[in-house]
């Protein structure tokens, strides 16, 4: 003999006398979605920026410089926090209230040159280039936790 027991992902779970919403049977697996819902408060933004740069410049006709340069950025900023809940319908209040916060930069730069020889004399052809390339990428964070906030 066994028995089974299920709850429609629909159902709605209210108190009788006063109307508000309450937590269901178990917890988030059987409980009321309209009351786990709201307990769960979670942001995250996001911004990104990219730009490049090219340069070509003849300093003679077989002598030229060219140049590049890209940046990249992006800033983020991520917010967890649990509201304090009850364990089900009859069971203990959870005061824990879990929350984070984290706050980041990235940055990276990459610079390059390179100097390029083309020369035609006497049916032979001579090409040379010499150049160099630098990076730069940082990152920056600032974050935080807690717990058993005390809120008044």
């Amino acid at each position: 003999m066994q028995r089974f027991l299920g709850v429609a992902p629909t159902v709605r779970y209210y108190n009788d006398t006063s109307g508000v919403a309450i937590p269901g049977p178990n917890d988030v697996s059987l409980g009321n979605p309209e009351y786990w819902g709201n307990i769960y408060i979670n942001s995250t933004n996001q911004q990104r920026f990219l730009g490049s740069l090219r340069i070509e410049y003849r300093l003679l006709p077989y002598l030229k410089l060219i140049a590049n340069g890209n940046g990249y950025m992006q800033y983020q900023n991520e917010n967890y926090f649990t509201k304090a809940f009850q364990q089900g319908n009859g069971g203990a209040i959870n005061t824990n209230r879990a929350s984070s916060f984290n706050n980041y930069r990235d940055i990276q730069y990459l610079y390059g040159a390179q100097l390029q020889f083309d020369k035609t004399f006497n049916g032979h052809a001579i090409s040379l280039m010499a150049g160099g390339e630098f990076q730069d990428y940082r990152r920056y964070t600032f974050s935080g936790s807690a717990q058993e906030l005390q809120l008044i």
